[in-house]
């Protein structure tokens, strides 16, 4: 396997019912992982797809009044925003994803996040000084 070598099959998958980021998203953890495993195959690559993100604005000062870090912050975010599929079936002649996971899709979702606990209470975005 060469990585620089040219593809010797390329998809283009598109969808009128999903948005961009789940296509991808399914292209990703579903199409790649069943093509790699097909005898012969050295490397299945996705590209070109359109990921979600959300970026964290935080104020170091308020997380320092409560004993915290931005690492504390960015473990917190990444601990709660789980993003695999709970599990499959895998039959003889069709497959099936159970669909549920635990990502966080949008900014309003990452709001009730609970980063830590502190004089037995919790510590989240909306407890922060401002």
């Amino acid at each position: 396997m060469n990585p620089a070598d040219t593809p010797i099959i390329t998809l283009g998958l598109t969808s009128t019912t999903l948005p961009a980021p789940q296509v991808e998203d399914l292209a990703d953890t579903r199409l790649a992982q069943k093509i790699a495993q097909l005898p012969g195959v050295g490397l299945v690559s996705i590209s070109g797809g359109q990921r979600p993100a959300v970026r964290v604005q935080a104020n170091p000062a308020a997380l320092s009044a409560y004993g915290l870090t931005l690492e504390d912050l960015r473990v917190a975010v990444a601990s709660a925003n789980v993003n695999q599929a709970k599990g499959s079936f895998d039959g003889p002649r069709q497959s099936s994803v159970i669909g549920a996971n635990d990502q966080l899709l949008t900014s309003r979702d990452y709001k009730p996040l609970i980063v830590a606990f502190r004089n037995k209470a919790p510590v989240t975005s909306r407890t922060w000084p401002t």
